[in-house]
């Protein structure tokens, strides 16, 4: 693509790239055609797997600022209705029986729990972020999970946990 950079959000790749385009450079006025960018700015979704500029959905975000740029991507990679991205962390919430075997399900070292109100995006990006380290995952926890929530004695939100293969639990700072 002519004059386009590409780069994602901190740490989101492999599971997630974007691109940009100088719509105003003449050089770039079929790309921007092709994928029907008609005004600035113009942001387009397309999910995994995707094959052509039809492809992408156009992404409405309120706010002019990252978080709310990072929000609207997060929820639109929860929307990917076929094929889940293969580079893409799990960002639904865990449950109590997935969490209880999840070191003999997952080939994972370290486990963090983000304790989180259903509304938060917190839990989400710090996946999206963890995705550069090796043997680490991040999985949410709702606070309207009452059987978790208990069991780590969370009495406020956000809070957070690391867990260990070899057993050991300790908290973290939010």
């Amino acid at each position: 693509m002519p004059a386009s950079s590409s780069f994602p959000p901190p740490d989101w790749r492999p599971a997630l790239m974007l691109g940009v385009v100088d719509c105003a450079d003449m050089a770039n006025q079929k790309v921007c055609s092709d994928f029907g960018i008609t005004g600035y700015p113009t942001l387009k979704f397309f999910r995994a797997f995707s094959k052509k500029p039809d492809d992408g959905i156009r992404l409405y975000h309120h706010g002019d600022d990252i978080r709310s740029l990072r929000e609207s991507i997060i929820t639109s990679l929860e929307r990917h209705e076929v094929a889940w991205p293969p580079a893409c962390p799990p960002l639904e919430p865990i449950s109590a029986a997935e969490l209880y075997g999840y070191f003999q399900t997952n080939n994972v070292t370290y486990l963090a729990l983000i304790f989180e109100k259903e509304d938060s995006f917190l839990g989400r990006e710090v996946a999206m972020d963890m995705l550069q380290f090796e043997n680490v995952a991040v999985r949410r926890v709702l606070k309207s999970n009452a059987e978790l929530v208990k069991s780590f004695n969370i009495t406020s939100f956000p809070s957070g946990f690391l867990l260990t293969s070899n057993g050991s639990c300790h908290l973290i700072p939010v």
